[in-house]
């Protein structure tokens, strides 16, 4: 932002009111990155945020007069919505980008995150439902249907949709697992990724974690013995673990 973000604002003022069209649309991006930051950091002023977000919002509304009918201005002002908190905003806009381009398949998947990251998980569905219809071969689409349908409490129909993809062991989708606790679905994630790599030390500790985290602690000793049976130099680390494990703590926990 720098170190005076009132004087920022008056040189992006300063640019705008020139009437220049060297590097004005470069300008108009470095304001919503900078509008963007000096809004949501804790020591900016309610007066300095409200100017900031006012010259942002009348340099989109220059752009909807120039493009009428453009729905890119539409998600681009979403996503600085998005970003600053007016949820209702971004939704608003970004349904407009989709009433004017209702194949884009990167306008629904936008509404899908706002819902989803406001925990409006029945309408989360609903948009990523209609993303992943668009395309179902795009991974993200995919994804994101399952991971809504597992907040929405459809866990099992997210497993279907994922299974034998690209997604099936993504990061996301098992922390949305965890999340809803559905700790069976991630054990046989889990049990199938070692069935495909049975010397991979590590998928046989991510698994102990698991059952740690599900209190199943024999199932996790049982795990962490056969990586150290893998591997003979994890022997002295693994006895350590299961030292810990037996009398009641979590490795995962120790400094």
């Amino acid at each position: 932002v720098g170190p005076n973000p009132a004087e920022t604002l008056e040189y992006f003022r300063s640019i705008f009111d020139s009437n220049t069209t060297l590097g004005l649309a470069e300008t108009r991006e470095r304001l919503v990155e900078v509008a963007s930051a000096v809004i949501t950091s804790t020591s900016t002023s309610k007066e300095l945020a409200t100017q900031y977000d006012a010259l942002t919002r009348e340099q989109y509304a220059e752009q909807f007069k120039k493009f009428p009918g453009d729905p890119r201005y539409n998600y681009f002002l979403s996503l600085y919505l998005a970003k600053v908190g007016d949820v209702q905003g971004s939704i608003d806009q970004i349904r407009k980008a989709e009433a004017l381009s209702p194949t884009k398949q990167q306008f629904v998947l936008q509404e899908g995150l706002i819902l989803l990251n406001v925990k409006q998980f029945p309408l989360a569905v609903d948009a990523f439902k209609k993303a992943y219809s668009l395309e179902p071969k795009n991974d993200t689409a995919r994804l994101f249907y399952a991971v809504s349908l597992i907040y929405a409490g459809k866990a099992n129909e997210a497993t279907s949709i994922v299974e034998n993809s690209n997604v099936q062991y993504d990061s996301t989708l098992i922390k949305a697992y965890l999340d809803v606790g559905r700790f069976d679905v991630i054990e046989n994630i889990a049990k199938q990724r070692i069935s495909e790599n049975p010397n991979d030390v590590q998928l046989h500790i991510s698994l102990a974690a698991l059952y740690l985290k599900a209190k199943r602690n024999n199932d996790a000793i049982r795990e962490i013995k056969i990586a150290a049976d893998i591997e003979p130099r994890f022997k002295p680390q693994a006895d350590e673990y299961i030292k810990m494990i037996q009398s009641g703590k979590d490795p995962s926990q120790s400094n």
